[in-house]
């Protein structure tokens, strides 16, 4: 932290200077898109979602190329156009292998969740059947 902040404030303030800069003109194309989304036009309307949709992945394209860009610059210690440039690179020539890690890693995850709701169903349907099998439950008077 301490490396970051003495060596690489003006890195970490120009990155979020750029980031900050893109999303603040994105803005308004994006209030823009909103109304022709809302519009009474078909055509409008659709290219109004197109629109927010292009300017929703461009949004995320920069936030992404800014994080590769302070990793690359935490490992290597360049200045942050360096970083970008260089980490950018980086994801094109390895381009395959972020992707095969990044599904493994959204595969396990899934994997994961799919467990714990397995799990879970098969101890509450435990405890029903073993536990609370021989309990009455009170019931609602009959209101008629």
């Amino acid at each position: 932290m301490k490396w970051a902040h003495f060596q690489h404030t003006g890195s970490l303030a120009l990155g979020s200077l750029i980031q900050t800069l893109i999303i603040l003109l994105l803005r308004p194309l994006l209030s823009y898109a909103d109304s022709l989304a809302d519009s009474t036009n078909p055509g409008a309307r659709a290219a109004g979602v197109c629109l927010k949709c292009c300017l929703a992945k461009i949004e995320e394209l920069v936030e992404y190329l800014n994080k590769v860009a302070y990793a690359y610059m935490a490992i290597t210690g360049n200045k942050y156009c360096s970083s970008a440039w260089n980490g950018f690179l980086l994801n094109i020539k390895h381009i395959w292998q972020f992707y095969l890690t990044i599904q493994l890693a959204e595969g396990f995850v899934k994997l994961g969740v799919f467990m714990i709701v397995l799990t879970n169903v098969a101890i509450f349907t435990a405890l029903h059947i073993f536990v609370f099998n021989d309990m009455e439950f009170p019931t609602m008077p009959d209101m008629r």
